[in-house]
């Protein structure tokens, strides 16, 4: 199965490409965490998960920073917003903060 199935997820980088923070949905077993694949509707659930990879970031968030990742770069990517750091991260900006439970 190696290499036949992907998915989308979003990347925020800061302006020298560097990895800030990671969003993919993902299956997810009874333990609440995720798995590469989940093939059965009543084991196994589609969630987002959120990896904070920068240390300010992740206090922020109040997270502890972790470079858990599928980003490689020889990946396609599609640059679908570019702004000032302070404008995306703005409070209350729903184009990328993760909602918490």
């Amino acid at each position: 199965m190696a290499g036949i199935g992907s998915h989308d997820f979003w990347v925020m980088r800061d302006d020298g490409g560097h990895i800030i923070a990671v969003t993919s949905p993902a299956a997810a077993a009874g333990t609440g965490r995720p798995v590469p694949i989940g093939t059965n509707a009543s084991r196994f659930s589609l969630q987002v998960w959120h990896y904070a990879h920068d240390a300010e970031y992740a206090q922020a968030q109040g997270v502890a920073p972790t470079a858990m990742s599928y980003v490689r770069d020889d990946q396609d990517s599609r640059v679908v917003l570019q702004a000032p750091r302070e404008e995306i991260l703005a409070a209350g900006n729903l184009r990328w903060m993760p909602q918490r439970r």
